[in-house]
């Protein structure tokens, strides 16, 4: 079974209005990269549901963990 993309590196970035996202990286099981930012709620919340409490402790995990990141009253 293909166990699908997994968060490779984490960073903070800032946005074009000033305030503080993050930059995921995930890794493909063929080597393929991509790039998602998620918001400072949706990090919250993504690091919430995963049980971490720091950047690092994303890293090896699921892509499938960011999808908390989706704000629940949308």
């Amino acid at each position: 079974m293909n166990p699908g993309p997994v968060v490779s590196a984490i960073q903070l970035t800032p946005t074009h209005d000033g305030e503080a996202a993050c930059a995921v990286e995930l890794t493909f099981p063929g080597g393929g990269r991509s790039m998602v930012q998620l918001d400072s709620a949706g990090l919250a919340r993504v690091m919430a549901q995963a049980d971490v409490h720091n950047l690092s402790g994303l890293v090896g995990l699921a892509w499938t963990v960011l999808l908390s990141a989706r704000d629940p009253a949308q």
